[in-house]
């Protein structure tokens, strides 16, 4: 092949790359647009709130912390002193579960295999309960001068695991669209070798 033609797909296959992951970011991007009405409407699912609370508190009680639960008031006794964790509308973590919706649907994925992905929300809706009774199980233990930097250290955490997820979905996806292709090529294949007489 001559250098100018395979310069010339190159460029082709750059360009094709460059427009997929534009089309992607456009895609992204729109489908974001909710999180900026929620947050600015400032709407909130109250009862997912109190429920998320109840959970809280049921783990709590499981690991033998002492807590009260108000609504959706967390009241411990922490090593100094009482300490109260109220459960809002950002603790649930439907930004990140959210984040990770858009990033699966703005793909270019068949929208079953969009459909798959969905499984991942409610692990990370259980991780993200797992983190805050992580965090205040430390604080009784520890003290709540800590809440700041385990708040911190987890939400970068919280991040890598939303990154994580969708790359293996990503990755499981692609090798299905693979594994479809290998199969149809197979088909065609021996659909058009001549039958023996």
């Amino acid at each position: 092949m001559p250098e100018k033609t395979r310069t010339k797909n190159i460029t082709i296959q750059q360009q094709e790359k460059l427009l997929r992951l534009l089309k992607f970011l456009i895609k992204f991007n729109l489908l974001a647009i909710p999180i900026w009405i929620i947050l600015f409407l400032n709407i909130q699912l109250t009862p997912l709130k109190e429920i998320t609370a109840a959970i809280i508190f049921g783990f709590l009680q499981i690991l033998g912390i002492p807590a009260t639960l108000n609504g959706t008031l967390l009241t411990l006794q922490a090593i100094d002193g009482t300490f109260a964790a109220q459960i809002l509308w950002i603790c649930i973590g439907w930004e990140s579960m959210y984040i990770l919706f858009a990033l699966i649907f703005a793909t270019d994925f068949s929208l079953s295999r969009k459909v798959s992905g969905l499984v991942f929300l409610p692990i990370i809706y259980g991780i993200n309960i797992l983190r805050i009774v992580f965090i205040l199980s430390f604080i009784v233990i520890f003290g709540s001068t800590y809440f700041d930097l385990l708040h911190t250290i987890w939400s970068f955490i919280f991040a890598a695991l939303l990154l994580m997820f969708w790359f293996y979905w990503m990755r499981n996806s692609r090798l299905s669209l693979q594994k479809k292709s290998i199969q149809g090529l197979r088909l065609q294949r021996s659909q058009a070798k001549p039958r023996k007489k």
